[in-house]
């Protein structure tokens, strides 16, 4: 990903004198994954189970010394499921 934008480190924005553009910074990430998914649609008891495995990663020159950091959307595990069953 390139292009991102974030708030600078302890940024308070004062509507009436700062603008926008003078509290965020521009940076680039990167974030891949895999998924497994298992349906059953026949009997009565249906349903399905979903697992996911990502990363989500961010680089800023001017935030955490211009290491990369997990960005706060990252869900290293997901795991999901349903069950229906048919009385």
């Amino acid at each position: 990903m390139k292009n991102l934008y974030e708030f600078k480190n302890a940024s308070q924005l004062d509507p009436f004198s700062d603008s926008i553009e003078d509290q965020l910074i521009k940076g680039q990430g990167e974030a891949y994954g895999l998924e497994f998914f298992l349906n059953k649609q026949k009997g009565r008891l249906t349903g399905w189970i979903g697992y996911t495995i990502s990363s989500s990663v961010r680089q800023f020159d001017q935030l955490n010394n211009g290491a990369k950091f997990y960005s706060k959307y990252d869900r290293r595990h997901d795991i999901s499921f349903v069950l229906s069953y048919q009385l």
